[in-house]
């Protein structure tokens, strides 16, 4: 996920690294990211200024590179939460079934609520 690895690879890993060896480990990188990548992504869908193409483009090399810089210690915690590959394994499935469970939600709920709401 993510840039392509040519570019993403050489600039990002190492970036990445500096930002979250130094303060907490991979949890700052896991924790604040996320509220750059919202960010970022806020600023990619609304423009502000008379170049719009300018501006996409920074806005979209600028998201996928907070996206890998978080992806980065998303990745790494898990063998820093735990030590074995069966604990891994039971960790990353449920990451996975609460990712489905959320996609599911997010597909449904807002039908739901749609249908709830009438416009008068």
């Amino acid at each position: 996920m993510g840039s392509p690895p040519p570019v993403s690879s050489e600039y990002v890993v190492p970036l990445a690294a500096v930002s979250t060896a130094h303060a907490h480990g991979c949890w700052r990188g896991v924790t604040v990211g996320p509220l750059f990548v919202g960010g970022v992504f806020l600023a990619l869908w609304t423009p502000a200024c008379d170049w719009p193409a300018y501006y996409f483009l920074g806005a979209y090399v600028l998201f996928f590179l907070t996206v890998d810089v978080t992806l980065v210690p998303w990745f790494a915690l898990g063998p820093e939460l735990t030590p074995d590959y069966e604990g891994r394994s039971s960790l990353y499935s449920t990451v996975v079934v609460m990712g489905v469970i959320g996609v599911m939600l997010g597909a449904i709920v807002p039908g739901l609520l749609a249908g709830t709401h009438s416009v008068a």
